[in-house]
């Protein structure tokens, strides 16, 4: 018979016991955090669990590895960068022998590279460099640090620093430059461009030694709070006109924010890469260039097919609104404090458009208030948030007529940087994935399974989505299971041949659905946090990273169910572990994914010794019939690190209920035997035959084990109640039914039944003979008078009046 234990708590997604994720490779530094393209350069990575190194994976091309040496428990890799290598922050796993690490960060950037020399805390101590170059540096604790370039009045200087957006630590850095006089000449703490990094463009006044101060913005840097100070002559534009093109098409703009003054370009909006932290999806990020060179950070622009409409000044009343055609793409600039843009458009009764601000997620300093408003005046609709800074309104036109659209900033602020871009456009069913889970990749060993969880977040459409993935490496195969209709979670199980050659890749992952709606995976991994959870840096992944490691020392397999789950059931799933030799350590199961309405054993282990362990299924009266593949993860420590291996899928068949009961509540005496009758309704589907017994019986209190098979309409269960039975009204009993099929057992859980437990009645009391009372004998009963009648009165008064006159006669 199947030893069931019920779950008491649904599973939480594919995480295991958190202890044991640290054992993973775990990379924690990069040194140094950036350098020049087109050098060869040499990389310091630190961690943990990086001894076995055997490769590494970036997230763009023009990098390679031309050596990979471990040191101390350190990576020592040195790498060749090639001239067009993409500027920016670029990804970086370690693939050791068990796996692949988590991603770190670094940036490449076109001018030449400098390292702080302390002591540069005073403008005396002042390091000396030249316009055009970068510098690594770090500030600790109250630390200043100092750096003078000679400059010449009319020369544009542009000065950024990456921090925080190292990702190393949370990291607030602020930046000054001061002319040859001491006077600060601009400075910047957090900037629209950079967030918590600032950036300074200007125009120098006056020739000769400028300085450049580096600072925590609150004195509290520390060792980890790494900077690249960037100084040079290059453009530090922040936001372009219009903000955003055709993805992939030359588009003619209009700098803004510039030190010396707005100019024209011809760039191009891609978004085949973007790792600038998180933002909306449909981003580009585009480098700008000159004659000075080319800026170190990007611009940031919307990679839309819409026409665009530029706002055409003055706009700020619905009589001047600029007219549009929807849908279009609308922009402009908030010139000055107070300013209120303004665009006018015709439609439909009943027509829907979708009115959505893209300001702040493009680094503009707008925080937009976004208006609907009737030609004649009254306002339709109004948002300040949607989830951040940018505005949103779904608006549905209440008549035929002309309608238009404002925008301002909340606090009524305005300037030359800031641009917006409002998109006009039905609403289109949108679909992101990306991974659930602590660990954001997949290691796959050879001749061995794994699995990563998937989750597909739908807006606007409903019903399946079907996975497909990317170009795998040789001798890898994958198996994606469908996102179900009213599920948002599944899994991708990965096979590996024994001989797959080991690798690390990064592959696409996409999904589609109904009406053609498609989408594909765009993970922010988080980087820096801070107090209360607040997110200060992401970087966002748009490929699985995928490694061929090294055969892990064990595997496991489930033993398919041959007998289902039914609803309100318990079923126990057996999982065998075949072990190497030499290999005896414990081996922690999960389920990746589970099916609604079942829930199962948090954590499972196969002890050191034990062959197999067995996972309970439970499946509330809820759970969807149908067959549900399933696979379950499986990690344990190894030598030099943690392994994670999967099972085959496998099918849960979850049904209906076999029967159903209906049940009389029931009573007895203490110390005394009662029955409590039971009608069986066998449903559709019942077969085999079960041992029905009664739980939640009382203290001192107990029944019989019966058999259900395809004749019984009625069970009687016999009970029996013993002198100290507890008395009162038990409302907690039910019926557990263990069926027997072919292949296995399984339980399902009936009706609830009442009992009621009476104390014995008390017996009759005997009562003692009393005396004979004595019989008094009755009183004679006095005669009362009557009262006399009115007549009997009034004849009375006739008789005293003839008395009286005869009296007086004589």
């Amino acid at each position: 018979m199947l030893q069931l234990k019920r779950a008491l708590t649904p599973l939480a997604g594919c995480l295991l016991v958190a202890s044991a994720a640290a054992q993973f490779p775990e990379l924690s530094d990069v040194q140094p955090r950036g350098f020049q393209r087109g050098a060869e350069v040499e990389l310091r990575l630190s961690g943990r669990s990086l001894e076995d190194v055997r490769g590494l994976l970036f997230d763009t091309a023009g990098l390679g590895v031309l050596s990979l040496e471990s040191d101390g428990g350190a990576v020592v890799a040195r790498l060749s960068v090639a001239p067009d290598c993409p500027l920016g922050l670029h990804a970086l796993w370690v693939r050791t022998a068990t796996g692949l690490s988590n991603l770190r960060t670094f940036s490449v950037g076109a001018l030449p590279e400098l390292r702080e020399v302390e002591p540069n805390g005073t403008r005396a101590e002042a390091q000396l460099i030249s316009l055009d170059h970068t510098v690594n540096g770090t500030a600790d604790n109250e630390d200043l640090d100092l750096y003078a370039f000679e400059g010449s009045a009319g020369e544009r200087v542009s000065v950024e620093i990456e921090g925080l957006r190292l990702g190393q630590t949370l990291f607030d850095p602020a930046i000054t430059l001061f002319d040859p006089q001491g006077f600060a000449l601009g400075s910047s703490d957090d900037s629209s461009i950079g967030r918590q990094d600032g950036a300074i463009s200007v125009l120098l006044t006056s020739s000769g030694l400028h300085h450049v101060q580096v600072r925590e913005s609150s004195y509290r840097g520390n060792g980890n709070c790494h900077y690249r100070l960037h100084v040079g002559r290059f453009p530090r534009p922040m936001m372009t006109l219009p903000a955003g093109g055709p993805p992939g098409a030359p588009l003619e703009v209009v700098t803004l924010g510039d030190g010396s003054g707005s100019a024209s370009a011809e760039i191009i909006p891609d978004i085949s890469r973007f790792n600038w932290g998180r933002t909306t999806p449909g981003v580009a990020a585009v480098h700008i260039g000159d004659a000075g060179g080319v800026s170190p950070t990007p611009v940031f622009l919307r990679a839309s097919e819409l026409t665009n409409t530029l706002s055409a000044e003055p706009d700020d009343t619905h009589e001047l609104a600029t007219r549009f055609e929807a849908p279009a793409a609308l922009n402009g600039v908030l010139e000055a404090p107070g300013d209120v843009d303004s665009f006018r458009f015709s439609c439909k009764k009943g027509e829907r458009w979708l009115i959505k601000v893209h300001a702040r997620s493009l680094r503009s300093p707008i925080d937009s208030i976004l208006s609907v408003h009737a030609a004649e005046g009254g306002e339709l609709s109004s948002n300040d948030d949607d989830g951040g800074p940018d505005s949103r309104v779904d608006f549905t036109a209440p008549k035929d007529g002309d309608y238009v659209v404002s925008i301002r900033d909340h606090l009524g602020a305005g300037g030359p940087t800031y641009a917006y871009r409002v998109e006009v456009d039905r609403s289109k069913p949108t679909l992101r994935l990306n991974m659930q889970g602590a660990r954001k990749s997949v290691s796959i060993p050879q001749g061995g399974r794994s699995v990563i969880s998937i989750r597909a977040e739908r807006e606007g459409f409903g019903g399946d989505v079907a996975l497909a993935l990317g170009e795998l490496p040789q001798g890898v195969t994958a198996t994606p299971l469908p996102v179900r209709g009213g599920t948002s979670v599944t899994s991708v199980l990965f096979e590996a041949l024994q001989d797959a050659p080991l690798a690390e890749t990064l592959v696409p992952l996409r999904g589609s659905g109904a009406d053609g709606v498609k989408g594909s995976l765009r993970e922010d991994e988080l980087l820096v946090q801070g107090r209360n959870e607040v997110i200060f840096w992401t970087h966002t992944m748009d490929r699985l990273p995928l490694a061929v490691t090294e055969p892990a020392p064990f595997s496991v397999r489930a033993v398919e169910p041959l007998v289902p789950l039914v609803q309100s059931g318990l079923l126990n799933v057996e999982v065998i572990a075949e072990r190497a030799e030499g290999f005896d350590g414990a081996i922690s199961l999960a389920l990746v994914t589970i099916p609604p309405g079942v829930t199962a054993s948090r954590e499972a282990r196969i002890e050191p010794g034990q062959a197999s362990t067995m996972i309970s299924f439970d499946a509330n009266s809820d759970a969807p019939v149908g067959r549900w593949p399933l696979v379950i993860a499986a990690e344990a420590n190894i030598p030099g690190g943690r392994a994670r291996v999967a099972t085959q899928l496998f099918e849960l068949e979850i049904e209906r209920p076999f029967a159903r009961f209906k049940v009389q509540a029931a009573s007895v005496e203490q110390g005394s035997e009662a029955e409590m009758f039971v009608e069986v309704e066998r449903l559709a589907g019942f077969r085999g035959s079960a041992k029905v017994r009664l739980l939640g019986l009382p203290h001192q209190v107990t029944s019989d084990e019966l058999v259900l098979d395809e004749t019984t309409d009625t069970l009687v269960f016999p009970l029996r109640a013993g002198p100290e039975a507890q008395a009162g009204r038990h409302r907690t009993l039910s019926f557990n039914a263990s069926f027997s099929l072919e292949g296995g057992g399984f339980i399902q859980g009936l009706a609830a039944a009442e009992l009621r437990v009476n104390k014995p009645a008390p017996a009759p009391k005997a009562k003692a003979k009393e005396p004979p009372k004595e019989v008094a004998k009755p009183k004679p009963e006095e005669k009362k008078e009557r009262p006399p009648t009115r007549l009997e009165k009034l004849r009375q008064e006739h008789t005293d009046r003839l008395r009286q006159r005869e009296g007086e006669g004589s």
